[in-house]
């Protein structure tokens, strides 16, 4: 599996999907989407990302994939990012990226050459890769110096403290799924929802919360203070960016026609 992932990267095999992200108040427009990378191995099946991410960060060519993500992502959106100014797509990046001396250039120089504005391409950085905190720290302060937003997948999951996000210097942390599942359930885990709003309001962090499947859970996090984003089902499976575009522009549409005329 090693090797045709190998593979499929030199032949820019893998293809992205893109899930809308939502503001929760008002008529939830989309506001951005995320960029996932998708794979089908050489005998037609469906590798999930969470089995070809962990081969290649343990293999050492992790970074291939990120340069890849990047290329397709300009390639797929790269009109729609320079029209659309108040739009953006979030980029997943790999602890081994923040080591990288050359990620930083190589994000610079294909935004110029694709005409893209630094904060339209969010860096999204798993909770896991701060565990190295000086590290993280300075690769993080040099992407925001930049330009981006740098957003904490998979909040909620061990790796943070408070005083780590405070010295990380975020602009905001994405609630892990496994705690929207829990809303309206008596999950233990459910009470940890109040307190990790709060310590993003204390922080003033911007929040975005992950696997939003049902009206309750959106619900539960539009009625919070804070201005919160939601991604899940609910708002959109990810999809081609084609089709991604089509749900923009029908989006737009709808906001643009008076309340009351659909």
């Amino acid at each position: 599996m090693e090797q045709q992932l190998r593979r499929a990267i030199r032949k820019d095999k893998l293809s992205m999907a893109y899930q809308p992200i939502v503001d929760l108040e008002g008529d939830r427009h989309i506001v951005g989407a995320e960029a996932l990378a998708r794979w089908t191995d050489e005998e037609g099946f469906a590798v999930g990302p969470d089995v070809f991410i962990k081969i290649a960060e343990q293999q050492g060519f992790i970074r291939e994939i990120t340069r890849l993500v990047l290329r397709q992502v300009l390639r797929d959106l790269g009109e729609l990012l320079r029209t659309h100014p108040g739009f953006h797509v979030s980029v997943n990046v790999a602890a081994a990226d923040l080591d990288d001396p050359g990620f930083l250039p190589m994000l610079k120089e294909s935004l110029a050459r694709a005409k893209v504005p630094a904060e339209s391409v969010v860096i999204e950085i798993t909770e896991s890769s701060t565990a190295r905190h000086k590290t993280a720290e300075e690769a993080i302060r040099q992407i925001r110096q930049a330009g981006h937003s740098v957003h904490i997948d998979d909040f909620g999951t061990g790796y943070s403290s408070l005083s780590c996000l405070h010295d990380l210097s975020v602009y905001a942390i994405k609630i892990d799924r496994s705690f929207t599942q829990t809303i309206g359930t008596e999950a233990v885990t459910v009470g940890i929802l109040p307190q990790i709003l709060a310590m993003a309001q204390a922080l003033k962090l911007h929040v975005i919360v992950e696997g939003v499947e049902t009206p309750e859970q959106a619900s539960y996090f539009a009625a919070s203070e804070l201005a919160v984003l939601g991604q899940g089902w609910l708002f959109g499976h990810p999809v081609p960016a084609d089709v991604f575009r089509r749900l923009l522009a029908e989006d737009e549409r709808k906001a643009q026609v008076p309340t009351g005329v659909l």
